[in-house]
């Protein structure tokens, strides 16, 4: 009876460590969403001029990266929870049918805790690498999108200002008011 006690310690702590893990990386969102808006000016003034375009640009990057991180690491972590509570109830009925079998009980409660623990940690673990992975391809896109308008505000500018320039030059040179 001491190895399926010592495995759901060892697997309570893994679940515990990658909850932690997923709970910095959602306070580290928080806090980089804080400092991006209240740095959002060098986001909006660099998309429209032309020397900040740069950095226009890898503020929408950032900001659209921390702000897709949350929501698909949430729901990835709904997805790991129900998959648990629904194997919960698969646990206990493969803990019932273990026990009705008398030769390799043991055997029985031990795969079906490892396959209780083991699960839901690996879904985990791959919300916090496919959170991390949307957040940045979601960001990629959506800024790509986002910057279409401002490059179109420039180019429409730079030829309202060159017509506006050749116009009065033109008027100036002639002689005409």
């Amino acid at each position: 009876n001491i190895v399926p006690v010592l495995m759901s310690i060892v697997f309570a702590f893994l679940f515990g460590i990658s909850l932690a893990v997923l709970s910095v990386l959602m306070i580290i969102r928080l806090v980089a969403l804080t400092l991006l808006l209240i740095f959002s000016p060098i986001g909006f003034a660099g998309a429209l001029l032309p020397g900040f375009s740069k950095y226009g640009q890898e503020w929408w990057s950032k900001f659209w990266s921390y702000a897709l991180f949350g929501p698909a690491a949430a729901l990835m972590l709904v997805v790991a929870l129900k998959f648990l509570e629904a194997s919960g109830s698969l646990f206990r009925s493969m803990q019932m049918v273990g026990t009705d079998i008398t030769p390799g009980t043991g055997e029985a409660t031990v795969v079906s805790q490892v396959i209780f623990f083991t699960i839901p940690i690996m879904l985990i673990w791959f919300t916090i690498g496919l959170a991390n992975k949307f957040s940045i391809a979601g960001a990629a896109a959506v800024v790509g999108m986002g910057m279409w308008a401002p490059k179109k505000i420039q180019e429409y500018s730079k030829k309202a200002m060159v017509s506006t320039a050749k116009y009065t030059g033109s008027k100036a040179w002639s002689g005409t008011k």
